[in-house]
């Protein structure tokens, strides 16, 4: 929605010549590598001038959809990896991997990290905070 209203925000209010920037970074929102565009153009987050554009906060969204995407992909790798070992050693196996990236999380972190570091990538895993819950459950 907001991508949507800022698109047609920007067709009304701003010239033309905003128009290209506003459209990489409207495609750079919605494929969720908007860090990854703010990062190759050497945009500055906190820059008080024009070359600040309404979508250029979202390049956090962007890292949390990226986090999902690769907690997905490693959860299906270990499922696949433990019912082929052994069904038993999945939930283990996911609270040790869980563990990891938990401390991970907490060895990476500084207030220096810019949108694309590594720590970035990691830093929604300490709020995931009820996997406890999911690993140990009985069903």
């Amino acid at each position: 929605m907001v991508s949507i209203l800022t698109a047609l925000g920007t067709a009304l209010l701003l010239p033309r010549t905003r128009w290209a920037d506003l459209g990489d970074q409207l495609i750079a929102v919605l494929g969720f590598f908007q860090n990854w565009q703010l990062a190759s153009t050497a945009s500055d987050y906190l820059a008080a001038d024009g070359s600040v554009t309404p979508l250029q906060h979202l390049w956090s969204m962007a890292v949390q959809g990226q986090f999902y995407l690769l907690a997905i992909a490693l959860v299906s790798v270990i499922a696949y990896v433990a019912s082929r070992v052994n069904p038993n050693y999945f939930r283990p196996s996911l609270a040790v991997t869980l563990l990891i990236l938990t401390a991970g999380s907490f060895s990476t972190h500084s207030p220096n990290l810019h949108v694309t570091k590594p720590g970035r990538t990691t830093t929604p895993a300490p709020g995931c905070g009820n996997w406890p819950s999911v690993v140990c459950s009985p069903f």
